[in-house]
């Protein structure tokens, strides 16, 4: 719903109860392998993401198709849920902070990143979202370095994967156990 029935550049884009009117009304128009959401109040308004976040709960509203990333959207069967992913990752010295980056490849791509929690002997965990459902790269930050994989990112697929020493095997948990001092 376009807030007030407004066809105007920033008006709200809203969830609001259907009552049959224009400014519930879009047109998909495919574009590459995305879509445009074209609001039936003007046919120069797409549905649009406030300033190209990439934030959790940024403004959605419409605005003037300029062909921009955050104006493109794709469709998902109903109910298909996206697995997350177990990321292990061993660096090559002892750390105090982890962060893992990764690009779960579709249609579109999709991009984040996040802090690592250290698990046991060396390794380091994290839970990629969607990253179980298809093929991901991953890289990894800590101090100064970057382990990118030579700028290749390690691709990986499935429910889990651990990278350490340049090389990611998937499908695998660390074998890490856990003994009392004496």
């Amino acid at each position: 719903d376009v807030a007030g029935g407004s066809a105007k550049d920033g008006a709200n884009a809203l969830q609001y109860s259907s009552n049959g009117g224009r400014n519930q009304k879009w047109v998909a128009v495919r574009s590459g392998s995305s879509y445009r959401l074209v609001s039936a109040m003007s046919q120069s308004l797409v549905l649009d993401v406030a300033g190209a976040s990439s934030r959790n709960g940024a403004n959605v509203l419409v605005y003037t198709a300029n062909g921009g990333a955050n104006q493109q959207w794709s469709f998902r069967p109903v109910g298909q849920s996206l697995k997350s992913a177990t990321v292990w990752y061993r660096p090559s010295s002892a750390q105090e902070r982890v962060r893992v980056q990764w690009r779960v490849y579709g249609s579109p791509d999709t991009t984040g990143g996040m802090e690592m929690t250290q698990a046991c002997g060396g390794w380091w965990k994290a839970t990629v979202p969607a990253a179980g459902s298809t093929r991901t790269g991953l890289s990894f930050s800590y101090g100064s370095a970057t382990d990118d994989n030579g700028g290749k990112l390690y691709d990986v697929k499935g429910e889990s994967a651990a990278v350490s020493g340049g090389q990611a095997v998937t499908d695998v948990t660390p074998n890490c156990t856990v003994t009392n001092k004496q």
